[in-house]
């Protein structure tokens, strides 16, 4: 199964973390994990309002599904989120079971026999700015306690 990823950098959020870049690397983790998980939130959000209706081919399970998970990298310490079908989430529709993990991709870009309906890639760029937003403002607020403290 082909993996698709989107990815894209915050603009103007720089100077706060080259301030954070100044702090130890468990002190970051502590502002900088919130904050990541925070900004991720509005993305998945969007995602479940773009999905495709409610008609009656629809369960319920996909939307169910969308979220987030939040990843420290050993080595490089970089904080990223994952926003995706998650695990575990195992639905059933008219009698037979359904796992979004086997079809989400399908929908997003399409097949041979059906047009794709894109839920994440939209939902990344609508929240985008948003998302952007609120992990400014977490950062530059945990660095104020952090100074706070220190």
């Amino acid at each position: 199964m082909p993996r698709a990823a989107v990815s894209f950098k915050f603009e103007g959020v720089d100077k706060l973390i080259k301030k954070l870049e100044r702090l130890p690397g468990a002190t970051q983790r502590r502002v900088i994990r919130p904050a990541v998980s925070l900004a991720a939130t509005p993305i998945v959000s969007a995602a479940k309002r773009h999905l495709p209706g409610k008609g009656k081919n629809a369960s319920g399970t996909l939307r169910k599904s969308i979220g987030k998970r939040v990843h420290t990298g050993k080595r490089t310490g970089t904080v990223t989120a994952f926003i995706g079908v998650r695990k575990g989430i195992v639905g059933t529709f008219n009698g037979r079971k359904r796992n979004p993990r086997l079809y989400a991709h399908l929908v997003e870009f399409g097949t041979v026999h059906s047009a794709p309906r894109p839920f994440l890639r939209p939902a990344m760029t609508s929240a985008g700015p948003q998302a952007q937003a609120k992990l400014a403002a977490r950062l530059r607020s945990g660095i104020e306690k952090l100074a706070v403290k220190n």
